[in-house]
């Protein structure tokens, strides 16, 4: 059992206020018969409850810290900031595939020393603070330890940005020839969390 930070509780508590609505919302998008638009508007509109919800409660638990949401930033302090991702894996989101996370972490001189993400759908909250390890739902969790690649799954995470010069289809072909698995998820932040959990074995982003 971890023994959870004041700071960590207020993160956990600010992502469980929002998560009901989000798996109600996501059961809904998984039966509009409505065009992309509309869809795409209904994911934003989610998105918009999420912001709305935790950059209340963030703030309201620590006025005098910065705070970083999605491209967003406010605050002039060079020391704590939040730092939160609303809806990372929207695009599984719009299309109905049960894939993505919400996360926050908190910024201190430039260094990320605490962090949360959680997973909706399948009810696990990965959590971390710098020096007191990695954990899963309270469970301690730790990297793989597989040494041998034909026996690893790999994770690619890419976002087709065009001066993104890295190689990513020579990293399949070298997965490939070694009788590994690569998948693509599609949320960076659950990629991070699988990998810190042993459920992939190495990633590439």
């Amino acid at each position: 059992m971890s023994n959870k930070s004041p700071l960590l509780n207020i993160m956990l508590q600010s992502l469980n206020k929002v998560t009901r609505n989000l798996v109600r919302d996501f059961g809904e998008l998984e039966n509009l018969q409505v065009s992309t638009s509309s869809i795409n508007d209904f994911a934003s509109k989610t998105e918009g409850k999420i912001y709305k919800s935790l950059h209340y409660d963030l703030t309201k638990s620590r006025p005098e810290w910065g705070i970083k949401i999605n491209e967003d930033f406010e605050g002039e302090t060079d020391k704590y900031y939040w730092v939160v991702d609303t809806l990372n894996g929207k695009t599984n989101f719009v299309h109905a595939l049960p894939y993505f996370a919400l996360s926050i972490s908190v910024e201190y001189n430039n260094e990320i020393i605490s962090t949360v993400i959680l997973d909706p759908l399948r009810d696990e909250t990965f959590f971390a603070e710098k020096g007191k390890g990695s954990f899963l739902n309270d469970r301690r969790i730790r990297v793989t330890k597989r040494a041998s690649l034909n026996s690893c799954i790999f994770s690619i995470y890419s976002e087709n940005d065009k001066n993104n010069k890295f190689d990513f289809s020579n990293i399949k072909r070298i997965a490939s020839s070694y009788s590994s698995l690569t998948r693509e998820f599609g949320s960076s932040a659950l990629n991070f969390a699988w990998l810190a959990s042993g459920k992939i074995d190495c990633l590439f982003i």
